[in-house]
């Protein structure tokens, strides 16, 4: 895939300052593998095909098939004819659910540029950037925030919430980021 675009929290900077309830984290709280953004991750991430396997975008680019039963459904289609246009997903509002065998396994959606909603098992997490702050609501009701988000930068990047998306005219793929190790790839999918 030749395209990439990528969303890390980090990158927020503006003047002014807003206060975002919650307690204030840094780096450690990236750091804990028990954090609620890869507690959320985890609730899904078995389940999700291999990263050798690839899906099939309908032609209608309103979802996404794999032969072993996991669908991506995408509520904002993706126009395959547009996929070879090298800023054709810049900007793009992400809003899927991820199924297997028809039930639900997670909705990762992105009602504006600032805000990323994922819901789990576990319920729906919340990270809101309102720069130069980022807020993170877990799905038990918690609340933190990093009031400066561009000191994060000195986080380690495997660690830092984010999603990455590639595209080209054969397919589009979208990764979850800040696992402390390997990216989730969600979905490979390859159009028609």
């Amino acid at each position: 895939m030749l395209v990439l675009s990528v969303l890390f929290w980090t990158g927020c900077e503006e003047d002014g300052f807003v206060e975002l309830p919650g307690e204030e984290i840094d780096c450690s709280w990236f750091d804990d593998g028990s954090n609620c953004w890869r507690e959320s991750l985890r609730a899904f991430s078995d389940l999700v095909p291999e990263q050798t396997e690839t899906g099939t975008l309908a032609a209608d680019g309103r979802s996404c098939a794999y032969a072993g039963g996991f669908e991506v459904v995408f509520t904002n289609p993706i126009d395959p004819a547009r996929l070879g246009e090298d800023d054709y997903l810049d900007g793009f509002l992400w809003d899927f659910e991820a199924r297997i065998g028809g039930d639900f396994l997670m909705r990762y959606r992105e009602p504006d540029d600032r805000i990323i909603l994922i819901e789990t098992s576990l319920g729906t997490l919340k990270m809101e950037a309102v720069p130069p702050s980022v807020g993170i609501t877990c799905p038990d009701g918690e609340q933190f925030k990093v009031s400066l988000a561009a000191l994060l930068q000195n986080c380690p990047k495997e660690t830092i919430p984010a999603r990455s998306t590639t595209w080209d005219a054969e397919g589009v793929t979208f990764i979850l980021k800040g696992t402390g190790g390997p990216d989730l790839l969600v979905f490979d999918c390859l159009a028609e």
